[in-house]
């Protein structure tokens, strides 16, 4: 009786892998409290008539998915616990998502390269898992990006714009960030308006901005003051990257880590039209990053996280077959060379995440 052999090329064909990762790192990364928890927290209180109406006078009441998933699980777990746990499956359904992204893009190997990238970002693990709305953001806008990019325009009936107007209405409802899916969405439709018909951007739009501001006038709270209190961050007024341009730059850096320098290779070796789909999914999440009022920081950097983890994947890929095809380099295959960058890139990420971020409460 013969058995299947062990072959580590397997390890980059599917989203498997990426998705235990996801799971390893949300469970050591669970349940931590930063600065905004505490809202969510009480939102999950007030569904369980714990708490005051003093939730509808902050931005926090504009993100109710998370926290209306969390009031459930609420019952068996901790408040916070069952905000992470939400926030988890988030993340794991992100990390799949990523893998589809990365795949439609270029192929299996860099979809594979690319959830991982994902799942291990410092961002994800620092803000991911914790009672927080930053996960599922996450994990919706890069949805959002994969349905406008491969799934409208495939879809021609206004049934399936309907849907799809659904699901941007949700992800807007899960956190306001992701409206950068829906300006991509028009981009896209401007860019190449072969591709999608303009009947079915206006249905997704029109679904998305009415369940979003609906929701906004049943809770007597709105986008303009969300922007408000960024102004009001600190007391500085405007402290976006425009006039913060060094701590954007840092920012950066501790959004991609060893991710940076293989999203540059990719961006000089990626073919026409993988590089055209790339850089307008990074002008959408750009001009939200660099408009956003409150002072740079890596968890709203990685906003971009979209077109620069792909761009820096298909680094990888190159970068680990050119390694093998180098002299004393070759010695190992260009899959053993994938696997030490990926390790290089999950240990620093840790590593990175433990000490500027990471703490049990």
């Amino acid at each position: 009786m013969s058995h299947p052999s062990w072959n580590i090329k397997d390890f980059f064909k599917s989203w498997k892998l990426p998705g235990l990762v996801a799971v390893l790192e949300g469970i050591t990364h669970f349940g931590t409290i930063q600065g905004d928890s505490i809202a969510y927290i009480n939102i999950v209180k007030y569904l369980r008539g714990a708490g005051n109406s003093e939730i509808f006078q902050a931005h926090f009441i504009l993100r109710p998915v998370v926290p209306a998933l969390a009031f459930p699980l609420s019952f068996i777990l901790s408040y916070r616990s069952a905000i992470a746990l939400v926030n988890l499956g988030f993340i794991v359904f992100g990390t799949v998502m990523t893998y589809f992204l990365g795949r439609e893009m270029f192929d299996e190997e860099v979809g594979s390269i690319s959830a991982i990238s994902f799942a291990c970002a410092v961002p994800v693990l620092a803000y991911g898992v914790a009672a927080l709305t930053d996960g599922a953001g996450y994990a919706m806008l890069v949805t959002l990006i994969y349905v406008a990019l491969f799934k409208i325009p495939a879809e021609k009936d206004l049934r399936s714009a309907f849907l799809f107007g659904l699901l941007f209405g949700v992800a807007v409802l899960t956190k306001e960030t992701t409206f950068i899916g829906l300006v991509f969405l028009w981009i896209y439709y401007l860019v190449n308006r072969r591709k999608s018909s303009i009947e079915n951007v206006l249905v997704v739009t029109f679904v998305c901005l009415l369940m979003s501001f609906g929701w906004s006038l049943v809770v007597g709270f709105n986008y303009v003051g969300t922007y408000g209190e960024g102004l009001e961050y600190h007391g500085v007024g405007f402290g976006g990257p425009l006039v913060n341009g060094k701590e954007f730059v840092l920012s950066i850096g501790y959004a991609y880590t060893l991710l940076l320098p293989f999203a540059f290779l990719g961006f000089f070796m990626v073919d026409r039209d993988a590089f055209r789909k790339l850089m307008e999914v990074l002008v959408a999440a750009a001009a939200l990053v660099v408009l956003w009022p409150t002072p740079p920081e890596g968890r709203l950097t990685f906003l971009t996280f979209p077109a620069i983890i792909p761009f820096a994947a298909y680094g990888i890929s190159q970068a680990s077959a050119i390694m093998a095809d180098r002299p004393v380099f070759g010695k190992l295959d260009k899959k053993y060379w994938l696997i030490l960058i990926l390790l290089a890139f999950i240990i620093s990420s840790n590593f990175l995440t433990r000490k500027l971020y990471f703490r049990l409460i």
